[in-house]
């Protein structure tokens, strides 16, 4: 029953923003009882935390194969491997996008979301203000991009901007 949730939250969150999503909602469309509900999670904030944890389990290894110093020197090879971990981001849009969302309501998600991006900052091999640099832009760029921003909604574009903040920073 704990994957029916899971599956039909994270459908639902295609449509529904995370306050939108109704945990009356979820449980018509998994056929789940309130009791098969709330005996695993919490909350619906809850359930979105462990789809969210699926996603950056995902993720990240993609993001810190990217960082690796056999792409960090060239400047097309880092793209290259960004528009990878944007692609595999693309997959979890609405994931993410709820995790942003929620992550000022939720402290659940604002725990994931400040340790992936503690993971991400730890795996930049720049010194600690300069990596923290990159990563508030790579983390705005990101946003943009999974919210479809029409100045940020091309991947190749978005991973060569990335690219070049970290060349240029670095």
């Amino acid at each position: 029953m704990a994957d029916a949730i899971l599956q039909t939250t994270e459908r639902l969150l295609e449509t529904h923003s995370l306050e939108e999503l109704r945990v009356a909602d979820i449980l018509s469309q998994a056929g789940a009882s309130k009791a098969a509900f709330y005996g695993k999670y919490a909350n619906k904030a809850a359930v979105v935390a462990a789809l969210v944890r699926r996603g950056v389990d995902e993720a990240i290894p993609v993001a810190e194969a990217a960082l690796q110093s056999e792409h960090m020197a060239d400047r097309d090879a880092l793209a290259r491997a960004i528009r990878g971990w944007l692609e595999t981001l693309s997959g979890h849009r609405p994931l993410i996008l709820a995790a942003i969302d929620g992550r000022a309501r939720h402290p659940e998600l604002a725990e994931l979301y400040q340790n992936a991006f503690a993971r991400l900052r730890a795996s930049i091999p720049l010194e600690p203000a300069l990596g923290a640099a990159v990563l508030a832009v790579a983390e705005s760029t990101l946003e943009g991009y999974l919210r479809a921003s029409p100045h940020l909604s091309d991947p190749e574009q978005v991973s060569g901007v990335l690219a070049s903040t970290y060349h240029d920073l670095g």
